[in-house]
């Protein structure tokens, strides 16, 4: 249907069903963890976004080792979990996409306001061995509520915010090719 997808593996967990969902047209799938995005890259899956941050230098070190073997995409949120991430992919000799995650409303993780993220855009495009690729939210806060008419206003109303983050970065002249 013409749409770039890379649907979550947490319900199946299984590279089988993965590698299904990528021969009927899937881009990738889409992670928790570095766990997970391990098991699938050693069964073959290349494109890889794990969704939740990562954080440490264990899990750096595993995220440099997995890059060796596919093409992950990781979500930042803070310079901080940036300049680790650079740090392991330079030692490493290595290049990462990196998106960042917007939080549009679920208050668990994110960047929370539009110039914050245009801010860490721009600090990641700027790292020699990340390349920033885009922006990602995350509407499960909404997703239980009772009221069908009220429940699409506001996921249409959190989407809003993540194009607003987005015009704002191709605003500024980066690319965000991945909402």
């Amino acid at each position: 249907r013409g749409m770039q997808w890379r649907p979550h593996a947490k319900g199946h967990q299984s590279p089988e069903i993965a590698r299904r969902q990528i021969e009927a047209g899937a881009l990738g799938i889409t992670c928790a963890k570095i766990a997970e995005a391990e098991v699938m890259a050693a069964a073959g899956v290349r494109d890889i976004l794990i969704a939740n941050q990562l954080a440490g230098p264990h899990k750096m070190r595993r995220l440099a080792a997995l890059r060796a073997i596919c093409d992950p995409i990781v979500t930042v949120d803070h310079r901080d979990q940036v300049d680790a991430i650079e740090a392991a992919m330079k030692q490493s000799g290595q290049t990462l996409r990196a998106i960042i995650e917007v939080d549009i409303g679920l208050q668990r993780a994110g960047v929370p306001q539009v110039e914050q993220t245009l801010e860490l855009a721009r600090y990641v495009a700027d790292q020699s061995s990340l390349l920033f690729v885009g922006i990602m939210g995350y509407e499960g806060h909404l997703l239980t509520l009772p009221d069908q008419q009220e429940k699409s206003r506001r996921v249409a109303e959190a989407l809003d915010l993540l194009q607003d983050c987005r015009r704002q970065i191709e605003n500024a002249g980066l690319e965000c090719s991945i909402v």
